[in-house]
């Protein structure tokens, strides 16, 4: 299966002002190594104000904006019980299939792992409780049963 691409776009705060870009990939993201910053400016995945970035090395500003294109993260599940599932939704994911975005489904995932999932809310949201935004990480509580979901 080939992973799916997402462009995960961030601005630079004041506190990483004058930083390095790799280094300021790292600290926006928590989840890329500076390695894995410097391999994506050499791929042509990044982005600096809409810029092609081809050198990791150079400085950052505040309020510039970063795009980094890259496989999504996966989706996790930190707790699980006969009647719910917490989830760590990663950015980039969007919490469920809601418009014809190739990004990674998380309701539909869990759907798809742990079995049929209720829809008292509609078919397109099994088991949602609530939601997160597309470019939003966070913990998602998933029903798995109709009273879990009330």
């Amino acid at each position: 299966m080939t992973p799916v691409r997402i462009r995960q776009t961030l601005v630079v705060p004041k506190a990483l002002a004058g930083e390095r870009l790799d280094r300021a990939i790292e600290a926006l993201t928590g989840d890329l190594s500076r390695s894995q910053a410097q391999k994506a400016v050499r791929r042509g995945d990044v982005q600096l104000d809409g810029k092609r970035v081809v050198r990791s090395n150079g400085t950052v500003s505040k309020g510039q904006t970063v795009s980094v294109e890259r496989d999504a993260p996966p989706a996790r599940v930190l707790h699980e019980d006969a009647t719910l599932l917490v989830a760590l939704k990663p950015a980039g994911w969007i919490t469920h299939r809601a418009d014809r975005s190739d990004a990674p489904d998380l309701a539909a995932h869990l759907d798809e792992r742990f079995g049929p999932l209720p829809t008292a809310r509609g078919d397109e949201r099994p088991g949602i409780v609530h939601r997160l935004d597309r470019e939003t990480s966070g913990l998602l509580v998933v029903a798995r049963t109709d009273a879990a979901l009330d």
